[in-house]
């Protein structure tokens, strides 16, 4: 776990985001988490965090709907969550929700390599080719073939 005074990156196996705003007893279990500021927890076992900043899901094809729906749904409803990031697993492909001041949300997103993104709560930016560094990606043509 990486954890500085500001920010605290919390994995999978580390954390679980309650949403009980949404549905009472609801867990659901982010990719990775940043908590800028102390861990809130919703129990005495300080197995989950309810104070994420930001969120981040990998896509995956057996998730992405659930992921993209539901899913986000109940991130959204987390009242300390400024960002939520989806990232695909299977080609160059970022996508940021932003909270604006009036709780609607901003959507952006990159697909070049060369592009980079932001996480304004963070104060950070980061270029997508260091994001996929060692991914390797089908050609368009191969999986069209295969598909």
């Amino acid at each position: 776990m990486y954890a500085t005074q500001r920010r605290r990156v919390v994995s999978e196996a580390a954390m679980q985001s309650l949403v009980a705003a949404i549905l009472r007893f609801h867990y659901t279990y982010p990719d990775a988490a940043i908590v800028c500021g102390e861990l809130e927890f919703d129990d005495e076992q300080h197995d989950t965090i309810t104070n994420p900043t930001v969120i981040v899901e990998v896509l995956s094809d057996s998730t992405e709907k659930y992921d993209r729906g539901r899913k986000a749904d109940h991130y959204r409803q987390i009242a300390s969550l400024k960002e939520l990031v989806l990232i695909a697993q299977d080609h160059p492909h970022i996508e940021r929700f932003t909270r604006r001041p009036d709780g609607g949300w901003l959507f952006h997103e990159e697909k070049n390599l060369t592009a980079s993104f932001e996480l304004p709560s963070l104060r950070i930016s980061v270029t997508l080719s260091e994001l996929y560094r060692n991914v390797r990606f089908e050609s368009t043509t191969e999986s069209e073939s295969n598909g």
